[in-house]
């Protein structure tokens, strides 16, 4: 193959992923919103740039250790992390458990999809290439009731699933 030509796709390569990175996280609008008037649902999450601190800790869900050393000399942009989901139906609060969350990272897509007239769940799109997962929030009248989060590349071997139990404890 032409030298050239290996070149310019390495370019262009580097040239798309600036403009994917660049388009996940802005401090000018670190918050995503949405709503459903039909059902008088509103959803909003909070991001947060990563620090260096965060990066080491690892196991989150859109990001390698590599990736954020690598975006943050090459491009200067921080990657970025959920820190907080907030979801009010009929203008009361619904209880978000932290794990529902907190190991997200790079989201670049979220829509609220309404199942049927008491359901709905939150879909998260995030990271890239070997990062990339999707995830959902299923929320049941007002309560979460479960989170399952697939890998973006072997969703049927690499996935997480959480069930959320609010059934009050009767002492058995």
């Amino acid at each position: 193959m032409n030298t050239k030509i290996i070149y310019l796709n390495i370019l262009m390569i580097i040239l798309f992923n600036n403009l994917i990175f660049a388009e996940k996280f802005t401090a000018n609008n670190p918050i995503i919103k949405l709503h459903n008037k039909e059902n008088k649902i509103e959803v909003i999450i909070r991001l947060q740039p990563f620090s260096e601190n965060d990066a080491i800790k690892k196991g989150y869900w859109g990001m390698l250790m590599e990736d954020y050393k690598y975006v943050l000399k090459y491009y200067k942009i921080h990657v970025h992390k959920i820190v907080s989901i907030q979801i009010k139906r009929d203008n009361k609060e619904i209880f978000v458990p932290i794990s529902a969350y907190m190991d997200l990272s790079n989201v670049y897509e979220v829509k609220l999809i309404i199942q049927d007239k008491n359901s709905f769940y939150i879909y998260i799109i995030g990271g890239d290439a070997a990062a990339a997962y999707e995830a959902y929030i299923y929320i049941k009248g007002y309560e979460v009731i479960k989170r399952k989060v697939v890998c973006g590349e072997m969703p049927d071997e690499v996935w997480e699933e959480t069930i959320y139990s609010w059934e009050p404890d009767d002492g058995r």
